[in-house]
């Protein structure tokens, strides 16, 4: 979005000026061929060939009177451009040559030159200049600057993108929260939840620095968590002075200081995208070559042994350095594809494609439309099955992408062919739900209906504590023995504890304890739904 800047001195006056004498001029030049045409005409007489030398004189002096002024205008808008730049410069706090830098990229890559790039044409000018990231943290930054909210870049947008990643401007809590990968956000609630001993939402600095230790250690991340280094101490500040809790955090502060000490890792698959395969089979040679123990990781003897070869000798520290820099478990190794993403981070790839990107805001049908990964879609925050069954994902993908199990399946529709398809056994099936019409609809066998049957007769069902579903408990040979006694076991209801009704009451049961109601809640409506008619 490039802003209008009046420029002193009477710019735009100028501009409206020569727009009103250039509207005059293509009036008198189209008088001037009208009157070129009459000179042809047989009814042309000597005064109005006079007439037509005078305004041919005329014209000439409207033309280079339009001249000057079109050179004017050109000016005027090269100085209003000038100063704008200047401007722009000035409040991202880039340097001249890293502000000259950005704009020659932002130019170059906007081909059709509307002044604006999508979000794939964003990522190669980020790939570009060796920031590989994932969809989610391109999202983020993406949502950051675009104040129009049109879902495209403009050079203004670039530039304050690349003041930020650099640490010029400052990032939003917005930021921090959309660019945190969903696993990553919820192995830190679980650990927040863990701390806040007395469950009041707050944790208290010590609390926080303690549970930025275990973090890191319990999940090897790539975080400082040096309570005395000044990059901690300074967002530790941030945090308790930006906190509504007095020296207390909640868990949305705690989530955006976690995001900001983490080093967050290059996207190795978005790097590799740089290689072509030819040279990305040149370069693994390189590296099964050199792999002197066939364990298909390198360590930094023969790294170094590579380098030396490519005229580029290290020492052991640069080497150290490199790995540790690349390499995602700090094993003091590096695999392949950490491998090939070490060349490609020193310039090596001539590959440009494009990815499949969706824009933020999208919907699940636009999603569906382009067949976009499942999982990548869940990990942007798409986390309605329902609205997946309706864009047109089947069962088997959902299941496979790990979003939903069977019960949440079946709650948003699938039917019960659906999940056999996915692998659910019968029992599985019947656990959440199921009826025994549906499965054998579905296609199990009536042998398979009664060893389902038999063996949920001798176990108990419970609710689950955490989660929704039920699970099982096999029952003890007294238990067992008592129920072989019991004429009635065969056709009693009260016994058939998996008949469907019973089994819902059960998943209702195990909804209400997850949601928050009290154990004499869910009693109470476990004992209303499996109370006789």
């Amino acid at each position: 979005m490039i802003m209008a800047l009046a420029v002193p001195g009477g710019g735009n006056q100028s501009i409206e000026r020569c727009v009103t004498e250039k509207k005059k001029w293509e009036t008198d030049e189209h008088g001037e061929r009208k009157m070129d045409r009459q000179n042809t005409s047989p009814l042309s007489s000597p005064a109005t060939n006079q007439l037509d030398s005078q305004r041919s004189a005329n014209a000439g002096q409207h033309s280079t009177s339009s001249a000057a002024s079109r050179k004017q205008v050109r000016r005027e808008s090269s100085a209003m451009r000038e100063y704008w730049l200047e401007t722009l410069c000035a409040k991202t706090l880039l340097t001249r040559d890293e502000f000259n830098s950005a704009v020659d990229l932002f130019r170059k890559q906007d081909i059709s030159g509307d002044g604006s790039l999508d979000i794939a044409e964003t990522d190669i000018l980020f790939r570009r200049m060796s920031n590989y990231m994932s969809v989610r943290r391109l999202w983020a930054i993406i949502l950051e600057v675009d104040e129009d909210s049109n879902g495209t870049v403009e050079l203004d947008e670039f530039v304050t993108m690349v003041s930020k990643l650099r640490g010029r401007l400052p990032l939003s809590k917005q930021f921090y929260l959309r660019q945190l990968p969903r696993s990553l956000r919820d192995r830190f609630c679980k650990v927040f939840a863990f701390l806040d001993t007395d469950k009041d939402g707050l944790l208290t600095r010590e609390q926080l620095i303690t549970g930025s230790k275990q973090l890191s250690d319990a999940l090897k991340l790539k975080a400082n968590v040096d309570p005395n280094s000044a990059e901690f101490q300074k967002h530790l500040s941030e945090t308790f002075t930006e906190s509504e809790s007095d020296g207390q955090v909640g868990l949305e502060s705690f989530l955006i200081f976690q995001a900001k000490i983490q080093k967050v890792p290059p996207d190795i698959d978005v790097a590799l995208l740089s290689l072509t395969p030819e040279e990305c089979n040149a370069y693994s040679e390189v590296f099964y070559a050199h792999d002197d123990d066939n364990s298909g990781t390198m360590d930094a003897s023969e790294i170094q042994k590579v380098f030396a070869k490519l005229g580029k000798p290290l020492s052991n520290e640069e080497v150290r350095d490199m790995i540790k820099e690349i390499s995602m478990d700090d094993a003091g190794e590096i695999s392949l594809k950490e491998f090939l993403y070490l060349f490609v981070n020193l310039g090596a790839g001539t590959a440009e494609p494009l990815r499949v990107f969706l824009t933020p805001g999208a919907t699940y049908e636009e999603a569906f439309s382009i067949g976009y990964d499942l999982e990548q879609l869940f990990e942007l925050g798409y986390d309605d099955v329902g609205a997946m069954r309706k864009a047109g994902w089947g069962a088997n993908c959902v299941w496979k992408a790990g979003i939903a199990d069977a019960l949440a399946l079946r709650q948003v529709g699938y039917s019960a062919s659906d999940l056999r398809k996915c692998g659910c056994s019968a029992q599985q099936l019947k656990l959440v739900g199921y009826s025994l019409e549906e499965l054998r609809n579905a296609g199990y066998s009536s042998q398979v209906l009664r060893e389902c049957c038999k063996n949920l007769a001798i176990q108990r069902a419970t609710p689950q504590d955490s989660e929704p579903g039920v699970s099982l408990v096999p029952m003890s040979a007294n238990e067992i023995a008592a129920t072989a006694e019991d004429k009635m076991s065969a056709t009693c209801p009260a016994l058939r504890w998996w008949d469907t009704p019973r089994i819902k009451a059960l998943l209702n049961e195990s909804t209400s304890l997850c949601n928050g109601d009290s154990p004499s809640v869910a009693e109470a409506k476990r004992m209303a739904a499996t109370a006789p008619p």
